[in-house]
């Protein structure tokens, strides 16, 4: 780098922000202030400023938003870029706090502020923070017997609650672990057939599904067993079942039609 640029620092934004370690504000910061170059320069505290001002709903944390805030600024940026980016910034760090009561009073855009005109500054700017979704493998269990196959429902609580469902163990089982686990719900299994792996996203958790399709020998106690016409008329099956169903279903049409 020194080498490139005969040991003196790069004068324009462009050169500035391909410097290792420069990014997007750093270099837009240097380029304004000390080169006199009609850029903006977009940190956190700019972000907050623009919002509160604009009243902008928009998450200050998705890379859209910032972008979106740097095309506007760039658009009225005065020739006096420098003093302008240096005066959002304070305003930023001095007045348009981020915790706690911003001193409005005290800011010169008081009378363009949206924010507190509407009395909003403690809810913007808006952050979204992404929660790492959680992974589950997931066991589903398609238990046979006859035309009729076993749901059971689901606590009054928490995920998908008191709907009905497939019988399933948030565990990768393996074939002779499912034998085990049917044990303490008394049933027998006459044939177990490993189905397709589905993937079901909710908010804030993945099911990595695995179903097998087994039929036993008796019905027992603990399920509900129903035919499947019986869904859609009294009974609510969450999607992330449904394709176990229908994938059954249709396996079972193909085989009543009569081969040429």
């Amino acid at each position: 780098m020194i080498k490139e640029h005969q040991g003196k620092m790069p004068d324009t934004y462009s050169e500035l922000s391909r410097l290792p370690g420069i990014g997007e504000y750093t270099a837009g910061a240097i380029a304004s202030i000390a080169f006199d170059e009609k850029v903006p320069a977009v940190d956190g505290n700019v972000m907050r400023v623009i919002s509160r001002i604009l009243e902008s709903r928009e998450d200050i944390l998705n890379p859209k938003t910032k972008k979106e805030i740097t095309q506007m600024l760039r658009s009225i940026l005065p020739k006096e870029a420098g003093d302008f980016n240096q005066g959002i910034m304070e305003l930023g760090e001095v007045i348009c706090l981020p915790n706690g009561e911003p001193f409005c009073e005290e800011c010169p855009l008081k009378d363009l502020c949206l924010a507190k005109e509407k009395g909003l500054t403690k809810e913007i700017p808006v952050r979204i923070v992404k929660v790492k979704r959680k992974k589950v493998d997931v066991t589903v269990f398609l238990f046979i017997n006859q035309d009729e196959f076993a749901i059971q429902k689901r606590p009054a609580k928490g995920l998908l609650s008191n709907l009905y469902e497939l019988p399933n163990e948030e565990k990768d089982l393996t074939e002779e672990q499912i034998l085990d686990w049917m044990k303490q719900y008394q049933l027998q299994a006459v044939s177990i057939k490993k189905g397709k792996k589905r993937k079901h996203i909710f908010s804030h958790v993945e099911w990595n599904m695995q179903a097998y399709e087994i039929e036993v020998k008796e019905k027992n106690q603990f399920f509900t067993w129903i035919k499947p016409e019986m869904l859609q008329k009294e009974y609510a099956i969450p999607t992330a079942f449904l394709p176990f169903i229908k994938e059954y279903q249709e396996e079972k049409e193909k085989w009543k039609k009569p081969r040429k």
